[in-house]
């Protein structure tokens, strides 16, 4: 269950070139960023959602833990081109 509200449709970041989605390990700071056409199709391979799901939303799909840490702490936020590199 979120704890806060979903976030913007993901299908709303198609309209910026080369934006993805960034998770974001709350119990280390590691960070790493997917390409939004794979989130979609991995939640909608998964029955968990797709275009409509909220970018925030995404972290509570996440089933992995951190390469770093081992938590499984994520969260989730649009990924512009030109932000932060890719860090582990």
């Amino acid at each position: 269950m979120l704890d806060r509200d979903p976030g913007v449709p993901l299908s709303h970041y198609r309209e910026h070139a080369g934006c993805g989605v960034r998770f974001h390990c709350r119990a280390c700071a590691c960070s790493f960023d997917a390409p939004l056409e794979a989130v979609i199709a991995k939640l909608q391979l998964r029955r968990l959602g797709g275009p409509e799901t909220g970018v925030r939303a995404v972290a509570s799909f996440a089933s992995k833990a951190c390469a770093r840490c081992g938590a499984q702490a994520w969260e989730t936020r649009p990924a512009f081109p030109g932000g932060q590199p890719l860090r582990r």
